[in-house]
């Protein structure tokens, strides 16, 4: 609502951003960018976040998967560490 009366809105996307990435700083939890040539299974997802776990030492790991059928296979990851 402070936003809207002082014509701040556009700002708002920035502010959550902003706000999530301290949060999942103090949490420990690390948000990861995956994108790969085909869908990953349950267990293709699962043993990826065990596996990042260990490399990160992060507490807990959330990906943001993205299929581009114009890889011709495996995966990219991105992450800000």
């Amino acid at each position: 609502l402070v936003l809207v009366k002082r014509d701040r809105i556009n700002l708002l996307e920035a502010i959550i951003t902003s706000y999530l990435n301290l949060v999942y700083s103090v949490a420990s939890i690390k948000m990861i960018e995956v994108t790969t040539a085909f869908a990953f299974t349950n267990l293709q997802k699962n043993t990826l976040i065990k596996k990042l776990k260990e490399l990160t030492k992060a507490r807990e790991i959330r990906l943001v998967i993205t299929v581009d059928p114009s890889l011709i296979g495996g995966f990219l990851i991105k992450t800000n560490s």
